[in-house]
């Protein structure tokens, strides 16, 4: 299946993909495909980092990222989901949901929390993938973002916001990428943040 699946993206034409989580196991399978000669689309994998893990677990994320570090298979990401996301209510909202009074969201990785580790991943010169759908989350994002320049300076790796809906943003500048949408208040903190923006609304889907 997953012979398959880099045979579909070369059969479009796609050279270069990114994995929403994964781990070791995963990239040695990739490690093996490309061995064979098979056509493999220069794949990135980043490293899960949970609400649960210590910051000490980061030292992991970088030794896998020393391991890969060729032309088609890197790990130089970290993978942070910060809440769920809309559709089940999961998502960290600055307003009430609308079917659910008083109900903003549930969110996973607690903002101060998403800010030690920001601080800590950017000096190991990884970028930070992090699902934040909610308007909430994403300012928690941008926080920390904050927090990390005014700790270590401006970042030394790269910086993306990515918001696959029509009402969101991709945010795309100086240490990370977030999935998700950005209340209409906070495009002010990009700029002080060196944050480009440009707006990515489609997703390549199979054919039937």
């Amino acid at each position: 299946m997953l012979k398959a699946g880099l045979q579909f993206l070369d059969s479009k034409g796609i050279p270069s993909i990114h994995t929403k989580d994964g781990n070791r196991h995963l990239l040695e399978l990739l490690r093996i495909v490309k061995d064979k000669g098979d056509p493999i689309a220069r794949v990135s994998v980043p490293f899960h980092n949970t609400h649960k893990m210590p910051l000490s677990g980061l030292d992991r994320a970088s030794g896998m990222a020393a391991d890969f570090t060729g032309e088609k298979l890197t790990r130089n990401r970290v993978k942070i989901f910060i809440n769920g996301v809309i559709e089940s209510g999961t998502a960290a909202m600055l307003a009430d949901d609308a079917d659910r009074p008083s109900h903003c969201g549930d969110p996973i990785f607690e903002a101060a929390r998403f800010a030690e580790a920001a601080i800590e991943i950017d000096p190991r010169g990884m970028q930070i993938t992090v699902h934040a759908i909610g308007d909430a989350g994403a300012r928690s994002a941008l926080d920390a973002y904050q927090a990390a320049h005014d700790a270590i300076g401006p970042a030394s790796t790269t910086r993306t916001c990515r918001a696959p809906r029509a009402e969101g943003l991709h945010l795309q500048g100086r240490l990370c990428q977030v999935q998700g949408t950005v209340h209409r208040h906070d495009p002010s903190m990009l700029a002080d943040l060196g944050i480009a923006l440009t707006l990515c609304d489609r997703r390549i889907t199979h054919e039937a």
